[in-house]
């Protein structure tokens, strides 16, 4: 029996190992496809700006392509320098408020021209009324001056999505969070919506866990999770954006 239990419980470490690995891909593929519509609509903004004249409708025309090949994403936008929305949005204007010069993802790129790539903790969407993870890049202008940014809304309920499709079982779960172990997204829910996104209920068996070994690895804590069922845990580091 006692050798039984140790062969389950190997085949245990390696199967959430490897669910693990495969939610990091699907999540790597999810952001590497939103950052190449950013890039795409970025290059057409600095192509026209060249020009010196924006073709808004042609801006437009591109965001609706893009969207149309990417059922994840709530919105793709664009921004003025002040944060206000120009491109991106359905009918003859944006709806009142909402601008984005106050979001942090905002000013992170009018301070810094060379952040690059912005992944933004959760957020609610002014437009869509959504929870979701906003991927922005900053806009230049052609002297290279700021003009705004081009954003990407992922909603948290594609997340869901994703994680629907993998077989975890009755008392399986998976955990989403970002560099500073912020939630993002806990699934499935049980309840609480999206009350507790940005907390850091980190168990200490989690954190001494990575702190032998930050980009993945297994454990098993004594005490119950947040749900109150004990679980053997696997965890990823994605090797290529901050979660």
């Amino acid at each position: 029996l006692r050798a039984n239990r140790i062969h389950l419980d190997e085949f245990v470490v390696v199967f959430t190992q490897n669910l693990a690995r495969l939610i990091v891909h699907e999540i790597d593929g999810l952001f590497s496809s939103a950052d190449q519509s950013l890039l795409g609509i970025s290059d057409e903004y600095a192509r026209q700006s060249r020009q010196g004249r924006l073709d808004v409708k042609a801006l437009q025309e591109l965001i609706r392509k893009h969207l149309a090949r990417n059922t994840g994403f709530l919105s793709i936008r664009m921004t003025d320098r002040q944060g206000e929305v120009i491109a991106g949005f359905t009918g003859t204007a944006p709806p009142p408020d909402s601008g984005v010069g106050s979001r942090d993802y905002f000013r992170a790129h009018l301070n810094n021209p060379a952040l690059g790539l912005v992944i933004s903790e959760p957020v609610l969407g002014k437009i869509t009324r959504q929870w979701g993870v906003v991927v922005s890049r900053r806009l230049s202008d052609d002297k290279g001056g700021f003009s705004g940014v081009i954003l990407v809304h992922i909603g948290l309920n594609h997340f869901e999505s994703i994680f629907d499709g993998l077989k975890l079982g009755a008392h399986g779960s998976i955990v989403f969070r970002d560099r500073n172990l912020g939630l993002i997204i806990r699934y499935p829910r049980a309840g609480e919506g999206f009350s507790r996104l940005g907390s850091k209920p980190i168990s200490p068996v989690f954190l001494a866990a990575l702190r032998d070994n930050p980009s993945y690895g297994t454990y098993s804590s004594d005490m119950p999770s947040a749900d109150g069922t004990k679980r053997l845990n696997s965890y990823q580091k994605s090797g290529h954006y901050p979660f």
